[in-house]
């Protein structure tokens, strides 16, 4: 599996369309990217490098030289920032990524070459600037900071409209969705929901953001849909940080594992303990930690985990 930024990977030639108010940076070599006055100040994240899909399908012969046979796509739908984690419309690719166009180009010639497309599905949060909350009012319609009529007012959780609302960890741009809220998770999770749609639209499977703060209910409803729409192919990675087998996620054992929701995990266990030893020479925690995970890990998880 080989993880692309698409921002900073390839700029192809295609036509891409950079949206009011972002930055381009030209220089590609020795640009240098945004930072806040002092760490942790809120920071636009809209000075792009320009790298599209164009170019992820420009270099998929590259990649299948180094043996890849996975490609894991950082967010790649429409939004205000260069990370795109603040999802502005999960129904668009960004048109400065190229678009559907493009993404239906790069599925196709992936494919062809027996590569399949991982997307980073960031469901848990939206952007502030999205066609669903719509704090900045750059989008048509009604947002949920708009207006408690909105039909996407229940999205969301209001400690006291407009401007008090959960966030992702405090963050403002990244309000949070309320994914206990039927209309909001069944957006997500319903056949033709947005799982679905883009997995028959090409996509292969979901790494899901911030798996601890998606519900059971999500996450059930969820694989559920990716296996029905997919004929039981359509893979689902969580971010877990831990030991996903017996992992306690604020204060609620999860059942990531037991068959009815994640295929695997992203394996930060593992990379914290080769840092340990390449940085220290720590051998024994990486014989614990390796014989703690292979040992409560079922082997189709073990098998298909997401190392880093």
């Amino acid at each position: 599996m080989y993880h692309i930024f698409p921002d900073r990977f390839c700029r192809g030639e295609g036509p891409a369309r950079l949206r009011a108010g972002a930055v381009e940076n030209p220089d590609w070599e020795h640009g240098i990217p945004q930072f806040a006055p002092r760490p942790g100040d809120p920071l636009p994240n809209n000075v792009f490098f320009g790298g599209n899909l164009w170019g992820v399908t420009e270099r998929l012969d590259f990649l299948c030289s180094l043996g890849v046979t996975v490609l894991y796509l950082s967010p790649i739908f429409e939004a205000a920032s260069n990370h795109r984690y603040d999802t502005g419309d999960y129904e668009r690719v960004d048109a400065y990524l190229g678009g559907d166009a493009a993404f239906s180009q790069l599925v196709a010639e992936a494919h062809r070459r027996g590569m399949r497309i991982i997307l980073d599905g960031v469901f848990n949060h939206t952007g502030s600037d999205s066609r669903y909350f719509n704090r900045e009012g750059h989008y048509p319609g009604v947002g949920a900071y708009q207006s408690q009529d909105s039909p996407y007012a229940d999205w969301y959780t209001f400690r006291h409209f407009p401007d008090d609302y959960d966030c992702w960890w405090g963050i403002r741009i990244l309000p949070r969705l309320n994914q206990q809220n039927p209309s909001c998770r069944h957006y997500f999770t319903a056949p033709g929901g947005i799982a679905c749609r883009w997995l028959e639209l090409g996509a292969d499977g979901w790494r899901l953001d911030v798996a601890d703060e998606l519900p059971d209910v999500f996450l059930d409803e969820l694989r559920q849909a990716v296996k029905d729409s997919s004929g039981g192919q359509g893979a689902l990675i969580g971010e877990v940080w831990e030991n996903a087998a017996d992992k306690v996620a604020y204060g609620q054992r999860r059942c990531y594992l037991q068959g009815g929701q994640l295929d695997s995990v992203m394996n930060y266990p593992f990379r914290d303990a080769v840092l340990a030893l390449l940085c220290r020479g720590d051998t024994e925690r990486l014989v614990r930690v390796l014989t703690e995970l292979y040992a409560t890990y079922p082997r189709p998880v073990s098998d298909s985990l997401m190392n880093l």
